[in-house]
């Protein structure tokens, strides 16, 4: 269950900031995450393609986990069932450095064609904005022919 398993990485997140008297980093909490999807890796239980993202103070962090724990820091990353559509063109136009707009202008470029292409990908894009300054949700509707 997909709940539980945010209930547990939530409670393991505050417990590794009590211990160590400071904030998780996104690297911690992929490799927290790395650590609970492996050992239910024979079980099933957390069946789910992941990604984490958010910013340190190295810069901005993606990581991409697989159902068995295996762990990737990648620039970018799409999962789901229209991923390969939406990583063609995440592949094709994305540059290290973009700017926010820039780089939210080609996220949702990348999903409309998943959408138009992949009847599982949904008729809208729930869109995860994070800066410096903070993170945002943006849902942006789109409507298919």
């Amino acid at each position: 269950d997909f709940q539980e398993l945010v209930d547990v990485l939530k409670y393991n997140i505050t417990m590794y900031e009590l211990e160590n008297e400071k904030a998780a980093t996104p690297t911690n909490v992929a490799k927290l995450l790395s650590i609970m999807l492996y050992q239910g890796r024979f079980s099933g239980i957390y069946y789910a393609e992941l990604v984490v993202g958010g910013i340190d103070n190295s810069g901005p962090k993606i990581f991409v986990l697989d159902p068995a724990g295996g762990l990737m820091e990648e620039s970018f990353s799409a999962v789901g069932s229209g991923a390969q559509i939406a990583t063609g063109i995440l592949e094709r136009f994305f540059r290290e450095g973009m700017g926010e707009d820039e780089a939210v202008e080609l996220a949702e470029r990348a999903m409309r064609e998943a959408i138009s292409r992949d009847a599982l990908s949904g008729d809208g894009i729930d869109l995860l904005i994070i800066t410096s300054k903070g993170s945002r949700m943006e849902f942006i509707p789109v409507r298919t022919a």
